[in-house]
């Protein structure tokens, strides 16, 4: 894709998210890619010399509680820590404190003046067995998925600079070279990619991809 119109596709997302014709994630559905990357884009963490980036909205940050937790509390964080079913997040959002204290009270190496705590890792969540592994997209913190690591691998295959690569796909060139390499997200196979899985790929991954479009990416 060429730059004049990679640049009307970047203010394209921004003018629909300025006048609410979509949100990030329903760009990010329709395009194919993470909503993070869409983020960057509308929001002019990339693409910072195209004009009409929208302001960042600012995240409203929960004000952490000054006041001692009290002996139920503390036994209560303790046993929502144990039992696993919410995230350690969760567990500090709702008491108003941070998560690493929510560590150190579940494990009980805070707050000693109470019995309890698993005195070692958070136990597993029970699933009547082993604990489920999430990898891949079902992880929480993924921002790729199959699709785009298969688009990754082809395009370092054809020889794409891995910082090209991340550059399109906003993510870093050394998390591009443990995925050329197999070293993450080994559980995807090398398969190629068809017409229809490139229309979900970023623009310009599809573009690279696509005959002839390798001397554009050097």
């Amino acid at each position: 894709m060429g730059r004049h119109a990679l640049a009307e596709h970047v203010v394209s997302c921004r003018e629909q998210v300025r006048s609410g014709q979509a949100t990030c994630r329903e760009l990010a559905e329709r395009l194919g890619v993470s909503e993070r990357a869409v983020q960057a884009c509308v929001y002019g963490h990339t693409y910072s010399d195209l004009p009409g980036a929208l302001k960042s909205p600012k995240r409203t940050r929960q004000r952490r509680r000054s006041d001692r937790l009290s002996a139920e509390e503390v036994m209560q964080i303790r046993a929502e820590y144990a039992e696993g079913r919410s995230t350690v997040r969760e567990i500090a959002d709702r008491h108003g404190i941070s998560s690493s204290y929510v560590v150190r009270l579940g494990r009980g190496t805070a707050r000693t003046d109470l019995p309890g705590g698993t005195r070692d890792r958070r136990p597993a969540r029970p699933n009547g067995g082993a604990a489920s592994v999430r990898r891949g997209e079902k992880h929480p913190n993924a921002r790729l998925d199959a699709l785009c690591v298969i688009g990754i691998r082809a395009l370092a295959r054809k020889g794409v600079q891995y910082a090209t690569i991340a550059d399109i796909f906003d993510t870093t060139p050394e998390n591009i070279c443990m995925i050329a390499r197999m070293h993450r997200w080994r559980h995807v196979p090398d398969i190629p990619l068809t017409p229809t899985a490139l229309k979900h790929l970023p623009p310009l991954a599809a573009e690279l991809l696509a005959e002839g479009s390798l001397s554009r990416a050097s």
